[in-house]
């Protein structure tokens, strides 16, 4: 999806500003927020409404804080070529840190259950002995 026109894209730039000012610790200060917008209309081919919505929904269900304009970059490198080509890694942002965006590649490799103990998801803390439960005892 596109923006059809400049006036279109600035438009949806601010209007992005305006939702990620919903991130615990995000600036208030006008002249901060209008080098945000600046930012994310270098960092994000323009036009490209599919990928600042992304950005701005990924920052605000996954992330919830403002980590700085390099962490930014950061998650948006972690799914597309930053437009002015300038690459960044997220050093504090849970969930896309090298090492974390790391596992995650590696458990997609991996079968599902295995996936799943790699991110403690379903692991019981013990383990039940089907043959005893089939014989009636419940322990």
């Amino acid at each position: 999806m596109k923006a059809n026109s400049q006036h279109e894209w600035k438009s949806a730039i601010a209007d992005a500003v305006d939702e990620l000012s919903l991130l615990k610790f995000f600036p208030a200060d006008p002249a901060a927020r209008r080098a945000i917008m600046r930012l994310l209309s270098r960092l994000i081919e323009p036009g490209r409404l599919d990928q600042l919505t992304w950005l701005v929904q990924t920052m605000i269900d996954r992330v919830g804080t403002w980590n700085g304009p390099v962490e930014l970059r950061g998650v948006y490198a972690t799914r597309y070529k930053p437009a002015d080509g300038i690459e960044a890694s997220c050093a504090v942002t849970p969930g896309f840190t090298p090492d974390e965006m790391e596992t995650r590649a590696k458990a997609s490799e991996l079968p599902q259950a295995e996936a799943r103990r790699l991110h403690g998801i379903g692991v019981a803390a013990h383990q039940i002995d089907i043959k005893s439960l089939a014989a009636g005892d419940r322990q």
